[in-house]
């Protein structure tokens, strides 16, 4: 891309290989940036029945790496991959669900699709969410369109914040994470600009 420009971002949540920032901090990264939503992986409980926790990604599992834009040519053959591990104590009763978006919480925005709930876990397993989309993709721009720029986010919550039969979830979840990519569509000579892309800090908004 050209003209690279400084971007807001937030890390903001259930990130588990960093620390909790005040009223989450925003930092600015040149290329890409990557949204996590809740706190600090807490310990284990010791004692009584089990709680729920809120959904935590392990940073370091995320792949692409989210700090570098994603390079996608809208073309059958073609794939939009992407994935991470997740851990969270889930009740017997409330699995996880998983879902893929296009430009969430922009105007536009629009689910690819979901995943769930799977079966509940313990909070010591490792959970691998990953996503592997066919292309091309609705609302990514056809390969003789002109390039562009979009957020892809995937976003991790337990199925009482899911509305199954419209597909999305309910209100702003508390146990909601997130991750979001910036996503350069057939764009091989790098001729978008980073300042056409939608903020992706607003995708903080996912955690009150």
């Amino acid at each position: 891309m050209s003209h690279l420009e400084l971007i807001k971002i937030g890390v903001r949540g259930h990130l588990a290989s960093v620390a909790r920032q005040s009223q989450c901090s925003r930092r600015m990264f040149a290329l890409a940036s990557l949204l996590a939503t809740g706190c600090i992986v807490p310990d284990a409980p010791e004692y009584g029945s089990p709680s729920e926790t809120p959904i935590f990604v392990r940073q370091a599992t995320i792949s692409p790496d989210p700090r570098s834009i994603y390079h996608l040519t809208n073309a059958p053959g073609n794939v939009l991959q992407v994935s991470f591990q997740v851990q969270s104590e889930d009740l017997s009763y409330d699995g996880i669900v998983s879902a893929i978006y296009v430009d969430y919480k922009h105007q536009n925005g629009h689910i690819i699709e979901h995943n769930g709930p799977l079966t509940p876990y313990t909070f010591d397993q490792l959970r691998t969410i990953s996503w592997r989309i066919n292309l091309p993709a609705l609302q990514l721009g056809q390969p003789n369109d002109p390039p562009s720029c979009h957020i892809i986010t995937v976003i991790v919550l337990h199925q009482k914040g899911w509305d199954a039969m419209n597909s999305e979830q309910i209100g702003s979840p508390t146990d909601l994470a997130a991750v979001s990519w910036i996503a350069d569509v057939n764009d091989p000579d790098g001729l978008v600009p980073l300042s056409s892309c939608p903020d992706i800090s607003t995708t903080n908004d996912t955690v009150q």
